[in-house]
C-alpha cells in the first residue's frame, strides 16, 4: 500500500516513539489473531514512519492498549488528552487526504477504519467500534461495487483475480471483525457483507495450513450467520416462502461437508507433543460443531429446537475443557489468538444449549479464560450469558457458578435440578444496545419469538462489574 502524495515529515516526541515501540513489541503480538495474517506487517508497519494517518492511529491505539493492560502513573485526564490528540490528528489527516481521491486513499481509509475499530474495542467502547466498522463496510462496498452481488438480502463480495493481496488482507480484516460483532455487538442493523476474496472457499484437495482451514471455515460460519439473521428480520410468511423456494439448507450442508472432507484429507501431523497444533485442531472442531448447529437452525423460530443439538453442545464443552487444560503450556504466539477462538463457541453454547447444566458449565469456563481483547473479553461474555440464563429460567445462577461443580467436570450431568424452560421465555437474540462505562452498566437488547412467528423486543440493564 503505497501513498501517491508527498510523504509528511513526522515529528515524534520520545513519548510518541515509546508508544510505537510498544506497538511493535507488544500490541501487534497481542492482537495478532484479530485480523488477517500479514495485515500488520504488510499494511501497517511499512507506513508508520511516513503516513500520518496510520502513525497517529497506531500511537493512539498503543496508548489505549497500554493503558488497558498496565498500571500507569499518569492521571486519567493526562491519558485522555494524549490519546485524543493522536486520534484527532489521524482523523484530520484522513479528511485532508480523502480530498485527493484515488484507490490508495481508499486503502488508507479502510486500514484506518480497522485500526479505529480495534482502538474503540480496546477502550471498551463497543458502540463507537461498531460505528467505525460499519463506516468501513460501507466504504468497502463502494470501492468494490463491481464485485458486489445480492445473496438472500446479504451483500456478497465476490472473488476476483483483479484484487491484489493487500486488498485481500483488508477484506479479510473486515470479515473477521464483522463476524465477531455479529456474535456480540451493538443493536445497529448496519450493512452485512460476506467477503469471498481471491482465496478459494474450499481448496480442491488439501489446506496448506491450519490458518487457511480456519479462514475457510470462518467464511462458511459467517455466511450461515448472516443468512440466519436475514431470515429473522422477515415476516413469518416471507420466511416460509423463501425457505420453500431456496435450497439453502442443502447448499450450506454441502459446503460444510466439503470443508470437513478437505480438512480430513490434509495431514497436519497433529501430535500430543505439538501443543499449539493440537489446540488449533481442537478449536477448529469446535467451530465446525457450532456451524452444524447454526446450519440446522436456519429459518427456525423455536428456540426449543436447539434441544436436538445437545450432543453437539456437549462436544463443544468437552473440546473446550481439553484446550483449557493446555492453556498454560501454549507458546506466546498461539496463546494470543486462543481466547477469542475458544470463547465464541462457548458463548454460543451458553446462550443456545437447552441443557442447563451444559450452559452453566460453558458460562463458568468462559469466566476462567484469562483472555481479553478490550471490550470483547471472555469475562464479559460469561456475565452476559449468565444473565440470559437467569432471565430465561427465573432463577439465579450464582449458586451454580461458585461452588456447585468443578469447571472441568463434563461427566456428571445427572442429578441437578433445573427449572423448566418455557418456550416463551427463551431469548433468540441478545445484543449490547449501550454501555455506560462510568457506571459499568450494559443495556442488553433481547428478542423473543411469539407464537405466530413475530418478535418481542425488550431491554435489560446489568452491571458487569458485579
Amino acid at each position: 500500500m503505497h501513498h501517491h502524495f508527498p510523504a509528511a515529515k513526522l515529528i515524534l516526541s520520545d513519548e510518541d516513539q515509546g508508544y510505537l515501540d510498544w506497538f511493535h513489541h507488544r500490541l501487534v503480538h497481542d492482537l495478532s489473531g484479530r485480523l488477517a495474517e500479514g495485515f500488520w506487517t504488510a499494511l501497517v508497519m511499512p507506513t508508520l514512519l511516513h503516513e500520518p494517518i496510520i502513525a497517529h492511529a497506531a500511537i493512539a491505539l498503543s496508548s489505549a492498549h497500554k493503558n488497558a493492560v498496565l498500571a500507569s502513573d499518569r492521571t486519567q485526564l493526562e491519558y485522555e488528552l494524549f490519546f485524543m490528540r493522536h486520534y484527532n490528528e489521524s482523523l484530520r489527516h484522513l479528511r485532508s487526504a480523502i480530498g485527493l481521491g484515488g484507490k490508495t486513499i481508499s486503502s488508507l481509509a479502510l486500514v484506518s477504519c480497522l485500526l479505529y475499530t480495534l482502538l474503540e474495542q480496546v477502550r471498551g467502547r463497543i458502540e463507537q467500534a461498531e460505528m467505525h466498522l460499519q463506516s468501513g463496510l460501507r466504504l468497502l462496498k463502494d470501492v468494490h461495487e463491481s464485485l458486489c452481488v445480492n445473496m438472500y438480502g446479504t451483500t456478497l463480495l465476490k472473488r476476483s483475480t483483479s484484487v491484489d493481496l493487500d486488498q485481500v488482507r483488508i477484506m479479510q480484516g473486515f470479515a473477521s471483525l464483522h463476524l465477531e460483532s455479529q456474535f456480540l455487538g451493538t443493536s445497529s442493523p448496519g450493512i452485512d457483507i460476506l467477503v469471498q476474496s481471491s482465496i478459494e472457499d474450499v481448496p480442491s484437495r488439501t489446506f496448506q495450513s491450519i490458518e487457511e482451514a480456519r479462514y475457510s471455515l470462518n467464511k462458511l460460519v459467517h455466511a450461515i450467520l448472516l443468512i440466519s439473521r436475514r431470515f429473522l428480520r422477515m415476516t413469518a410468511t416471507e420466511r416460509e416462502d423463501r425457505l420453500n423456494r431456496l435450497d439453502i439448507h442443502n447448499q450450506a450442508l454441502d459446503l460444510l461437508q466439503d470443508w470437513l472432507k478437505t480438512y480430513k484429507s490434509t495431514n497436519f501431523c497433529v501430535t500430543k507433543k505439538d501443543r499449539d497444533c493440537q489446540v488449533g485442531h481442537t478449536i477448529l472442531l469446535n467451530h465446525y460443531e457450532m456451524a452444524l448447529i447454526m446450519w440446522g437452525h436456519i429459518g427456525c423460530t423455536s428456540e426449543s429446537g436447539y434441544e436436538v443439538h445437545t450432543a453437539k453442545f456437549l462436544a463443544i464443552l468437552e473440546h473446550s475443557v481439553e484446550i483449557w487444560h493446555l492453556l498454560p503450556s501454549l507458546s506466546a504466539a498461539q496463546s494470543t489468538s486462543v481466547g477469542d477462538n475458544l470463547a465464541t463457541p462457548l458463548f454460543f453454547t451458553a446462550l443456545k444449549c437447552r441443557d442447563r447444566r451444559i450452559r452453566l458449565q460453558a458460562v463458568r469456563l468462559l469466566n476462567t479464560i484469562p483472555f481479553s481483547q478490550g471490550g470483547w473479553s471472555c469475562l464479559l461474555m460469561s456475565k452476559i450469558a449468565a444473565e440470559i440464563v437467569t432471565l430465561e429460567q427465573d432463577a439465579s445462577t450464582d449458586h451454580f457458578l461458585k461452588d456447585s461443580f468443578d469447571v472441568t467436570d463434563t461427566q456428571t450431568f445427572a442429578g441437578v435440578e433445573t427449572s423448566p424452560q418455557s418456550s416463551s421465555k427463551l431469548i433468540h437474540d441478545v445484543r449490547i444496545s449501550s454501555w455506560d462505562t462510568s457506571t459499568d452498566t450494559v443495556s442488553l437488547r433481547c428478542q423473543q419469538w411469539t407464537d405466530d412467528g413475530g418478535v418481542i423486543t425488550f431491554y435489560h440493564d446489568m452491571i458487569i462489574s458485579q
